[in-house]
């Protein structure tokens, strides 16, 4: 049986909204958002966490991570950025 490949997607483009999506496949089987794209350094790391935590999924057992760039903040999307590269490079 093989593998499903599982991927976190953080969506910076719904304004002052953070979504995290976490797919298993191409279905997305859990979703979690909150107002806080100008408090992005203190909380994606943390809700993060939760999410994989809620999910049984360790970081190692995610193939992508995904950034969407918000409008609103480049300074939330760079920061998201860093912080998706950071957890991909955690893994190695």
């Amino acid at each position: 049986m093989k593998d499903i490949e599982n991927s976190l997607t953080i969506d910076l483009s719904a304004g002052k909204k953070v979504v995290l999506l976490l797919k298993q496949g191409r279905e997305v089987i859990s979703r979690f958002q909150w107002t806080g794209l100008y408090k992005l350094s203190e909380t994606l790391l943390p809700e993060i966490d939760k999410l994989l935590k809620k999910n049984k999924i360790k970081l190692t057992h995610i193939k992508e991570i995904e950034v969407k760039a918000s409008q609103e903040s480049m300074v939330g999307t760079r920061i998201a950025k860093v912080i998706a590269l950071g957890l991909k490079y955690d893994k190695l």
